[in-house]
């Protein structure tokens, strides 16, 4: 249900062109969102970056040859750069990193590799989270509304 309801808010610009990729990207929405919540990562802030990293396309490659939904550097996040598992290793580095760090300076770490008490794509993570919270809010509402009118 988090995935449909980020997927529509996250689309909506371009509902029409989106909507064709609607289920490989959902797939790809709960895999990371499942695997978020089983490492104590926030579900909703780890399919907000892997929306800002790849619009949840599982098997895209960066410029710099990052890899996966959640565009990890091989080099740098995993164990066996032959043998990786990319989804994890990006949510292992994002774990360790928020636990050290409040949400900003980890996604700026996250992205850069330094330090930073802020960066444009914090802000970006941030707003594509923003979204996908006021979506999951709008969806409460609409199901608590819904519960009062049949009370009667």
């Amino acid at each position: 249900m988090l995935c449909e309801l980020a997927f529509a808010a996250l689309t909506s610009h371009a509902a029409d062109w989106y909507e064709r990729y609607r289920e490989p990207m959902v797939e790809v929405c709960e895999d990371i969102a499942g695997r978020a919540e089983a490492r104590g990562v926030p579900p909703r802030l780890a399919i907000s970056l892997a929306w800002t990293e790849s619009r949840w396309q599982d098997e895209v490659e960066g410029a710099v040859g990052e890899r996966g939904p959640l565009q990890v550097t091989p080099r740098y996040h995993c164990d066996d750069v032959n043998d990786c598992d990319y989804i994890d290793a990006g949510l292992r580095s994002l774990g360790r990193y928020l636990a050290e760090h409040d949400v900003p300076t980890a996604l700026c770490i996250y992205n850069t590799g330094r330090e930073l008490a802020w960066c444009p794509y914090a802000g970006r993570v941030l707003g594509a989270l923003e979204q996908v919270d006021a979506a999951e809010t709008a969806a409460l509402d609409a199901g608590a509304d819904a519960d009062e009118g049949n009370e009667g």
